[in-house]
């Protein structure tokens, strides 16, 4: 199955890798290492994320403290938020499309 990435989750992936490369850019290769990663798992196993309500589904990333918010549509998953597992809890459903 296909991973999309919405408008909304590229733009967070995006700031996360620029707030990790500011720190060390080594972490944002490994956080991009472990994105990489998690969508191979998601894509793989789709349901094997936590349901988070009747259409979300979520999978912790192992190294970094995020969340990987997704939706499993008929022909396609939608990565809807890289959510930080410490910070606004649910901001994300706000944002989806």
């Amino acid at each position: 199955m296909k991973i999309l990435v919405t408008e909304f989750a590229s733009t967070e992936f995006n700031e996360i890798c620029l707030y990790y490369f500011s720190q060390n850019p080594v972490l944002k290769l490994m956080f991009a290492l472990e994105v990489s990663r998690s969508f191979s798992i998601i894509k793989e196993y789709p349901s094997l994320g936590k349901t988070i309500d009747n259409h979300l589904r979520q999978t912790l990333m192992s190294k970094f403290p995020y969340r990987i918010i997704y939706s499993v549509k008929s022909d396609h998953i939608a990565i809807i938020a890289f959510a930080h597992q410490h910070r606004k809890p649910n901001y994300f459903s706000l944002s989806e499309p």
